[in-house]
């Protein structure tokens, strides 16, 4: 799980689920007020290793 904040939360969402593609892991956005600052990536340990560093 990722927690990104504002002012640039959108785009840091989109950038995020765009990077995790690359690199063969999945993002999931989940709903509700208390999630919206939250994406949960899916993946193996070394690509989400990958993801979290770039």
């Amino acid at each position: 799980m990722v927690e990104v904040t504002a002012p640039w939360m959108r785009e840091c969402k989109r950038l995020l689920a765009w990077i995790a593609g690359q690199m063969r892991c999945q993002s999931v956005h989940p709903g509700g007020q208390a999630n919206r600052h939250r994406v949960h990536l899916l993946g193996f340990a070394s690509n989400l290793h990958t993801v979290d560093v770039l």
